[in-house]
């Protein structure tokens, strides 16, 4: 299945201020991608949002850089999804 339809599925996006995702769907900005420190200060607030909120289902953008912060933001996304 393609990322496309993986969004379709989706209650809502958990992604970045800079990019524009699908219409229709709630999105819920991790932050900057220029900003790792602000990402990381946003996501256990937007994970808890998404629990408070009673939403199971959200697509991911995982599109960021590998290296530094990054790679502690991406180890907790992915322990969040299982």
């Amino acid at each position: 299945m393609g990322d496309s339809a993986k969004i379709e599925e989706s209650a809502c996006i958990l992604g970045f201020r800079e990019r524009e995702y699908l219409e229709g769907k709630r999105l819920f900005i991790l932050g900057s991608l220029k900003d790792a420190e602000e990402v990381a200060e946003n996501l256990y607030y937007q994970l808890r949002r998404l629990d408070e909120e009673n939403i199971s289902v959200a697509w991911v953008d995982m599109d960021f850089p590998c290296e530094g912060l990054w790679i502690t933001i991406a180890e907790r996304l992915t322990r969040a999804g299982q």
